[in-house]
C-alpha cells in the first residue's frame, strides 16, 4: 500500500493515516510532470495487490484523474480515494466490528405505460467525498425528514478505513437512502485496462459484503461496458446488478441493458451541474431528453433513465427541481424511484437472453 499525496497542493489530511500505517509517501504533479513518468515508476515497483491512497491533480484535462486511475489499473493496481479524508489515523483504529447491511421494502410499481428515471450520487470512491459532503446534512443529505429517493455510492473501503462513519452512513440513512459499491468495487480501477478479472471482481465482492452492498457501480472507458469484460463481476453471488458510468472524457448516450446470469448491467447517464448551477442547465437537460422522445414502457430498455449526478455540485434539492421542470415538460407520463427499486423492475419486465456461467459448461437461458 502506498500513499500518493494530493497533487492539487499541500493536502495534509491523508497524512497522519500514511504515517500511521508506516505507507511510503511520494508526490508527482501533472503540471510539472504530464506524463507521470515518476509515479509510473513508482507504480513499476508495487505488487499487484498494493493500494494507491490519494488522488490526482484535478485542473490538468489531458493528464489528470483518468490518466492516473488508468496508470494503476494497468498495473493490477486499485486506487483509494484518500484526498481530503480527515482523521483516518484515528477512524482507521475503530473499524467496524462485523458486516452490516441494509434492509430497505421494495413495492414495485405495477403501471407499465411509464418511463422510470432513478438517480445516482457520484464520487463514493473517494472517502473523502462520503466523510465531507455527502453525509452533510447542511446539504440536504442524509435528511430523515426531507429525503429523496437516491442511490449514495460509497467505497467498500469505508469499512476498513474509517468504520464508524460506514457506520453513521446506515443508522443515519432514510428509507429513500439506498447504499451502493462506488467504482469500481474494492478500489477504483478500470475493468477494461486490467487482466486480472477474477481477481478484482472477487475483491471487489469480499468488500461489499462487509458493507452489505449488493449492487456495483463500475467506471470505465466506454468500451468497457461490454458483458466479457462485467460478467465475472456479476457471476459473484454478492452482487445483484452493475450501475455503469463512462469516465468523464466519454461520452455513452445508450440504454441498452446487457445482460449475464440474468443480472444486468444497466448504463448511467451523466448529469454534472455547474457550481454556478441555474435553471437554465435543468431547463436544458430536460430539453435533450424530451428531444430523444422518453419511452413509456417497463418492458423496453428504453422505458428507463438511471442517472448519474455528481456529488460536488448537486444537492438533493436540485434533483426535486429537476423533476418539477420534468413535469412541466413534454417528456411524457415517468415516475422516480430509488434505484433498487428500478432494477428489480429491469429483472421484473424487460426481456433479455442471458448467459448463465456454471462451473462446468455456459449455457444459453432466455428471461423476461
Amino acid at each position: 500500500m502506498v500513499m500518493q499525496e494530493a497533487f492539487s497542493g499541500p493536502e495534509t489530511a491523508p497524512r497522519d493515516y500514511g504515517v500511521s500505517q508506516r505507507l511510503p509517501f511520494f508526490w508527482d504533479d501533472s503540471r510539472d510532470d504530464p506524463s507521470l513518468n515518476h509515479y509510473q515508476a513508482v507504480m513499476d515497483q508495487m505488487g499487484s495487490d498494493a493500494v494507491v491512497n490519494g488522488w490526482a491533480y484535478t485542473d490538468y484535462d489531458e493528464y489528470g484523474p483518468e490518466h492516473f486511475v488508468n496508470q494503476a489499473t494497468v498495473r493490477g493496481l486499485g486506487v483509494v480515494g484518500t484526498e481530503k479524508a480527515n482523521n483516518l489515523s484515528v477512524l482507521a483504529h475503530f473499524p467496524a466490528k462485523k458486516p452490516m447491511s441494509q434492509s430497505l421494502t421494495i413495492d414495485l410499481p405495477v403501471e407499465q405505460a411509464i418511463h422510470t428515471f432513478a438517480f445516482v450520487m457520484s464520487d463514493g470512491e473517494q472517502i473523502g467525498s462520503v466523510m465531507g459532503r455527502m453525509s452533510n446534512q447542511s446539504y440536504g443529505h442524509f435528511d430523515q425528514v426531507n429525503s429523496y429517493p437516491i442511490a449514495w455510492t460509497v467505497s467498500p473501503a469505508l469499512y476498513d478505513y474509517a468504520g464508524p462513519v460506514a457506520q453513521w452512513l446506515y443508522d443515519n440513512a432514510s428509507s429513500d437512502d439506498l447504499l451502493i459499491a462506488a467504482a469500481s468495487g474494492a478500489g477504483l480501477r478500470y475493468p477494461s485496462q486490467w487482466g486480472g478479472a477474477t481477481d478484482w471482481s472477487e475483491g471487489a465482492a469480499n468488500a461489499m459484503a462487509k458493507m452489505g452492498l449488493r449492487i456495483a457501480t463500475v467506471a470505465d472507458v466506454s468500451a468497457g461496458f461490454d458483458v466479457d469484460i462485467l460478467s465475472p463481476m456479476l457471476a459473484e453471488e454478492q452482487v445483484d446488478g452493475i450501475f455503469f458510468t463512462a469516465v468523464q472524457s466519454d461520452s455513452q448516450q445508450t440504454r441498452e441493458i446487457l445482460w449475464h446470469n440474468d443480472e444486468p448491467i444497466i448504463p448511467t447517464r451523466r448529469l454534472g451541474f455547474s457550481d454556478e448551477k441555474t435553471i437554465d442547465e435543468i431547463e436544458n437537460w430536460v430539453a435533450e431528453l424530451v428531444k430523444e422522445g422518453m419511452v413509456e414502457d417497463v418492458t423496453s430498455d428504453d422505458g428507463y433513465t438511471l442517472v448519474y449526478v455528481n456529488t460536488w455540485s448537486t444537492r438533493l434539492a436540485d434533483l426535486e427541481v429537476l423533476e418539477a421542470q420534468l413535469e412541466k415538460s413534454e417528456v411524457g407520463n415517468f415516475q422516480v424511484v430509488r434505484p433498487d427499486i428500478l432494477l428489480d423492475l429491469v429483472i421484473a419486465h424487460v426481456p433479455h437472453e442471458s448467459v448463465i456461467t456454471t462451473d462446468t459448461a455456459d449455457t444459453a437461458d432466455t428471461g423476461a
